[in-house]
């Protein structure tokens, strides 16, 4: 086994495991609910898939995960993987806890549909007021 590297920077950072631990909080917590939500073709799913992803998107279950990373192999800059996914899912995708009463994957809302054709439509015969902003 290869001794760890110490230091600072990405010459210390084992990717191998910094791409795991980003990857086991979607491939345990979201990728079961998205096949179910596909193969459901607009039934609802089961309120496990929602569990699932939301105690894998927590911070709590992050670390409790880091926590036995660091008993069973030490301390490393890969665990930063854990708060980079959560954190970053919820800075720029916006993404949250999924509550049971809506789609586990994002639709539409009917009035923003109705608002998006009324546009197109106003576009395609009404060319000169559809700029909100003119360069």
């Amino acid at each position: 086994m290869k001794a760890r590297r110490k230091g600072v920077g990405p010459s210390c950072l084992r990717w191998g495991v910094f791409v795991a631990l980003f990857a086991v909080i979607d491939v345990i917590g979201y990728l079961p609910g998205a096949v179910a939500h596909r193969r459901a073709r607009g039934r609802r799913i089961a309120r496990g898939y929602y569990v699932a992803y939301n105690v894998m998107h927590s911070l709590v279950t992050a670390g409790v995960l880091a926590g036995v990373w660091v008993l069973l192999a030490g301390s490393e800059w890969a665990l930063l993987a854990l708060p980079i996914h959560l954190l970053g899912g919820r800075a720029l995708f916006g993404n949250s806890f999924k509550p049971f009463g809506v789609a586990f994957e994002p639709e539409t809302h009917p009035a923003y549909r109705t608002f998006e054709e009324q546009h197109r439509e106003m576009r395609g015969t009404k060319e000169e007021g559809a700029h909100a902003v003119r360069a």
